[in-house]
């Protein structure tokens, strides 16, 4: 049988205020390790810095809500595999500006760093394979994985 802790006091409400510390919001970002990829002499690979691809991102939920607006008018069809990679190909063009915020070790054909700016991730973003992109999707879809910077072992009282 497992112990369970009950409040002494019936007006007493439990304190589920560490829970704030789980929210994601605009400015959370979280570093992404792009391992299947070409790295740097040094071993060094590429990380991109990106915020998440979920509602908290008011630019892209904004433009994915319009699409998807757009395309409810003229939903005449099912899916197929056109419109996912037309949706990828949608997503290429919006997530250097809403969702990639920097990068660290992103280097040229020539072995050179490569300074981040809008134009440069776009470049590199329409050269990245479908499945490497794909990849990066899902990670910037998943709000684990921008909580895990707000965590440590002070959450639960136990820091």
């Amino acid at each position: 049988m497992t112990d369970v802790a009950v409040p002494t006091s019936v007006n007493h409400a439990p304190d589920f205020s560490y829970l704030s510390r789980l929210e994601i919001t605009r400015e959370t970002t979280a570093e992404w390790l792009i391992r299947n990829m070409p790295y740097a002499d040094d071993g060094t690979m590429p990380v991109l810095i990106v915020a998440p691809a979920t509602k908290e991102n008011v630019g892209l939920y904004a433009d994915h809500l319009h699409k998807v607006q757009r395309a409810a008018l003229r939903a005449t069809d099912s899916v197929t595999p056109e419109i996912l990679d037309r949706h990828r190909e949608d997503d290429r063009v919006l997530y250097p500006t809403y969702v990639v915020k920097g990068w660290k070790n992103v280097r040229d054909g020539s072995n050179q760093p490569i300074a981040f700016t809008v134009e440069a991730c776009r470049a590199f973003i329409r050269r990245l394979p479908a499945w490497l992109f794909d990849k990066l999707r899902s990670f910037c879809e998943a709000p684990e994985n921008f909580v895990s910077s707000n965590l440590d072992g002070s959450i639960l009282g136990k820091g």
